[in-house]
């Protein structure tokens, strides 16, 4: 009993550390900048948060139960792929003028079977009425896990490779993605917090709006530009 209550703090400890990492931050503000309520932010944080979650303790309890070494090379490319999802985010923070989300499901009824179909949207707000609209938090969420797989495998517990200690490791990689996603609802709800109390106190809150959108995508940006550079091989 004591060690599965060691491993799920140790994982609850290290999905919320992990989940302050200033590329996670990057990309969640950049999506809740223009959530126009805390639910709503609640809602995209939780989403994001959970698809960086599942996507990389499924791949970390894989790697480890088949003994399968991440070589560091995986994590170079995997941290410029990430880099690049950061560059998208701000490049169309930067061009669409009054959006809330970035990816957007649709949903369309041809001869009576559904079809289904992803897409970017610069106007989301315009376009909210057309379309019921699933959003993608979660795929950025997951291709953001793809660079933490390594060191959350380092991280299981050793017994696993052996294929014992089952229980405690995925209560630590239960733990983990809870951690992960309690840090990203929080952040969620920081930001836009803090741009509601930002905009209560000026007599221009469009213009105001628009301008902290433009600075995170700056900013966001050239995280993303600066974290391929300094994983480039």
């Amino acid at each position: 009993m004591l060690d599965m209550l060691a491993a799920a703090a140790a994982g609850m400890t290290y999905g919320a550390a992990h989940g302050l990492g200033p590329d996670h931050c990057a990309a969640l503000a950049s999506l809740v900048i223009r959530a126009p309520r805390p639910r709503q932010a609640v809602a995209l944080s939780a989403r994001f948060g959970l698809g960086h979650a599942v996507a990389l303790s499924a791949l970390g309890l894989a790697a480890a139960a088949f003994g399968f070494l991440i070589p560091e090379a995986w994590e170079s490319y995997a941290e410029i792929f990430g880099g690049g999802v950061l560059v998208l985010l701000g490049v169309l923070l930067l061009v669409r003028r009054d959006a809330s989300m970035l990816l957007h499901q649709h949903i369309h009824t041809h001869d009576g079977h559904p079809h289904a179909h992803w897409h970017v949207h610069l106007d989301a707000h315009k376009h909210t009425s057309e379309h019921e609209h699933v959003h993608g938090a979660g795929i950025v969420g997951g291709a953001l896990a793809l660079s933490g797989v390594r060191a959350l495998v380092q991280m299981l517990p050793p017994l696993l490779v052996a294929h014992r200690g089952w229980g405690q490791a995925l209560t630590f990689a239960l733990s983990f993605g809870v951690g992960v996603m309690l840090t990203m609802v929080v952040l969620g709800l920081i930001f836009v917090v803090a741009r509601k109390q930002l905009l209560a106190h000026t007599n221009h809150a469009r213009l105001v709006s628009q301008r902290l959108a433009q600075g995170i995508g700056v900013v966001t940006l050239a995280l993303g530009v600066s974290w391929m550079w300094m994983n480039w091989p």
